[in-house]
């Protein structure tokens, strides 16, 4: 049955394409390589960065990251300074830890199939506990992904601010990275 006006007269429905992408696949974009492990990301804008982020116009309110590590591999230490992040584990078995203010951390075992969550701006980090591939989506209410990494915070703080407060071996803060490597192992 057409749809019909108040008149009851028919009503012809126009069907146009959509102005904006309204799926992606996230895993065909082009990713920065450390070797095996790997992140790519998707935003509502595009930038370039440590990683390749692409245009998701439907998109104007979440942005995404894809990680995968292999066994024994670890996603940094870092935080989000503009959102919350929740996790959908792919595959493979990981280990997150979550720190908050005043020395309390908590560690939380996931699988393929589970959820996790991180408050905004809680330091984490996501280690690959099993004998395969670990793959986790990132997904952040917030149109642009953000991240901060410790390694390359530490890096970039004067050295002997850093050494003073953390009693850290000079030679040790200068063999920091000073660009990001987001997945380790």
């Amino acid at each position: 049955m057409p749809f019909t006006t108040a008149d009851k007269q028919p009503r012809r429905c126009e069907w146009t394409r959509p102005r904006a992408a309204y799926s992606i696949e996230l895993v065909s974009v082009p990713q920065r390589h450390w070797g095996k492990p790997w992140i790519a990301s998707r935003d509502s804008r595009h930038s370039p960065a440590w990683f390749r982020r692409a245009e998701f116009p439907a998109s104007k309110t979440i942005s995404a990251a894809l990680v995968d590590a292999e066994p024994g591999a670890l996603r940094e230490l870092d935080w989000h300074p503009n959102g919350d992040e929740w996790q959908y584990y792919v595959e493979g078995q990981g280990r997150m830890t979550v720190s908050a203010s005043e020395s309390k951390a908590r560690t939380f075992d996931y699988q393929a199939g589970d959820v996790g969550y991180v408050p905004r701006a809680m330091g984490h980090f996501v280690e690959n506990t099993g004998r395969t591939r670990l793959r986790f989506l990132e997904v952040f209410r917030a149109p642009v992904f953000q991240d901060v990494s410790l390694t390359q915070w530490l890096a970039l703080t004067p050295h002997r601010l850093v050494q003073s407060h953390l009693n850290i071996n000079h030679a040790i803060i200068n063999g920091l990275p000073t660009v990001k490597h987001p997945v380790i192992g």
